[in-house]
């Protein structure tokens, strides 16, 4: 059974997301260390950031998130630091947030 993509909205948008074509630029380190710091006082992404000064659209991100792409070995390492179970995926992300938070936390409520 075919399913018609134009009948499914969620498919259609994906549709529309393939038919995109992701551009990296290069700028010289202080421009791009400028515009990454203008991005966050704005609290933008700089894609978003970007898309503005082009003068295109962009949607506002609800909530930004920073990721770190992470192999076998990263997870496994990770597990034995948290005396966590490789396979638990979930406990491990969640023990490194907290590992982050508290790092970054404690800076803020010293400067405060």
């Amino acid at each position: 059974m075919a399913i018609d993509v134009k009948q499914n909205e969620k498919w259609a948008k994906e549709a529309a997301q393939l038919k995109k074509l992701q551009v990296n630029f290069s700028f010289v380190p202080q421009v791009d260390r400028a515009l990454r710091h203008e991005a966050v006082d704005l609290d933008m992404t700089p894609s978003n950031l970007l898309r503005e000064k082009l003068g295109l659209t962009s949607s506002k991100t609800v909530r930004q998130r920073l990721g770190v792409s992470l192999d076998e070995g990263d997870f496994h390492c990770l597990a034995e630091r948290y005396e966590l179970d490789p396979n638990d995926r979930n406990a491990i992300k969640r023990r490194a947030t907290e590992e982050i938070q508290k790092q970054y936390q404690s800076s803020l409520d010293q400067k405060a």
